[in-house]
């Protein structure tokens, strides 16, 4: 009887030494995740593949990622709550020179994009802003295509390379003189040229002639309309607006007005 208690409690004891060992085999250990450091981000350059667009970066630094790539908007300082792609995270991943694509964009938009890392300890660096705009298919995207207004949103202008013609006019748009009289009197039509003889001069000046209208004595109706060559048309930096500087024809003095595009 003394033999077989004795038994039992040499099984038991051996069972309950497998168990603890068992459990001690199938525990998963944490890996080790050094924190801390910094980095370096550096938006290069790009490359245009159609309405793709390769963006090259350098991250530099100390801290491990959990998250790189890039971030662009339409609007200046992107996040990544904007569109983004991200890059593949290798194991001790700090210092790098690679592309990422930027896609899905659209063809003749200026986009601003900057490279991004988010750290093991959720710490979001970002690099330096540069812009940039796919040319799309017919690689045609100059900044003045496509439509402009006035600052009242009363005429409105059809822009190119070449000029801005006349493209609507509304009946509010000062119907006793200015240009709705102007065009009520025939002195210009719809589809003829406010803006042209355009000449690029710098990197967002362009040389120009623009037309003046004159009223009579009473202003109460257009009399002339009349070219001022050596005008100046400057485009601003975020490309929604052109500022037209000009001297009247008719003696009136020097004159500016702003255009903005239309979205």
């Amino acid at each position: 009887m003394k033999n077989l208690l004795k038994i039992k409690l040499l099984l038991f004891f051996l069972a309950l030494i497998f168990i603890i060992n068992s459990c001690k085999k199938n525990k998963t250990e944490s890996p080790v995740v050094e924190e801390g450091g910094a980095l370096t981000l550096t938006t290069i350059d790009t490359e245009y593949f159609g309405t793709n667009v390769s963006v090259k970066i350098q991250v530099a630094g100390t801290a491990k990622m959990r998250e790189w790539g890039i971030c662009w908007s339409i609007n200046q300082n992107p996040t990544t709550s904007n569109g983004k792609n991200t890059g593949t995270i290798l194991p001790g991943t700090t210092n790098m020179s690679t592309s990422v694509l930027a896609t899905p964009i659209e063809p003749c938009v200026k986009y601003y994009v900057r490279a991004y890392a988010i750290t093991t300890t959720g710490q979001t660096y970002y690099g330096n802003q540069i812009d940039f705009k796919a040319t799309g298919i017919l690689n045609d995207c100059h900044p003045f295509n496509g439509f402009w207004q006035n600052s009242a949103a009363t005429i409105v202008f059809k822009g190119n390379f070449e000029h801005f013609e006349f493209y609507a006019i509304t009946p509010t748009a000062k119907p006793e003189y200015g240009w709705r009289n102007a065009l009520d009197r025939n002195l210009i039509s719809i589809g003829s040229s406010y803006i042209y003889n355009l000449v690029k001069k710098t990197t967002n000046t362009w040389g120009c002639t623009v037309l003046w209208t004159k009223s009579n004595p009473g202003a109460t109706l257009t009399e002339e309309v009349k070219p001022a060559a050596n005008s100046t048309l400057t485009l601003s930096s975020d490309e929604k607006s052109v500022t037209i500087s000009s001297t009247s024809p008719f003696g009136t003095g020097p004159g500016t007005a702003v255009l903005y595009k239309k979205p």
